[in-house]
């Protein structure tokens, strides 16, 4: 599956493929859906998820338009259409939109950075991810997006590791959910100094 994936990837960059231009955003991912059939680099349930997921999250499409060229976006469009269908990378692609909508610049999805004074394995620096780095007025914003049940959350280390991570390049650091945030979550995240977004009314970007 990893080399479909791969190919995948690779097809969508290739000369064949180029990126639309933005005065055609007509571009329809199920012609690319069809292509990738004929040409053996999907299987049809793949090509099936591809059209299903065009259909209902329309975004897609033009989340292809703008940002077809940024760091890790096509391995972060790959991961949508893994095994799992992870919502969690869908909701990356959606708020990338939104914020880029709102007048941020997209600088990349899923970055590595690495974590101070901590190391990994043979003692290699220990890396975490963002999800998103965006920017605006030449000031970045390092985000990690979830979209899952908070009450089933673990990953106080991880959003540790982050905010450190980003305060050590003096970056700001948010956290963007598309759930509602428990009480005790949200707690939380206020004791340890970090900002967060989630569902409330009015809406607002970062």
């Amino acid at each position: 599956m990893k080399k479909q994936l791969f190919l995948f990837t690779s097809l969508l960059f290739s000369t064949v493929y180029a990126p639309p231009p933005k005065a055609t955003i007509a571009y329809q991912m199920p012609q690319l859906g069809r292509y990738l059939l004929r040409e053996k680099a999907l299987p049809q349930e793949k090509i099936i998820l591809l059209e299903q997921l065009s259909h209902h999250h329309s975004f897609l499409t033009e989340a292809i338009s703008k940002f077809w060229e940024k760091p890790g976006f096509s391995e972060t469009l790959s991961q949508v259409l893994g095994d799992n269908y992870p919502k969690g990378h869908l909701f990356e692609i959606e708020k990338a939109i939104e914020l880029e909508q709102a007048g941020y610049t997209i600088d990349g999805f899923n970055q590595l950075k690495k974590i101070p004074h901590k190391k990994g394995k043979n003692e290699t620096p220990a890396k975490c991810e963002f999800d998103l780095i965006v920017s605006k007025n030449g000031k970045e914003i390092w985000i990690e997006c979830k979209n899952m049940n908070w009450n089933n959350c673990s990953k106080k280390q991880q959003f540790l590791n982050q905010k450190a991570t980003a305060q050590e390049e003096q970056k700001r650091y948010l956290v963007c959910s598309k759930q509602s945030i428990t009480p005790y979550w949200l707690e939380w995240f206020s004791d340890q100094g970090i900002e967060v977004e989630y569902p409330r009314s009015p809406s607002r970007s970062p």
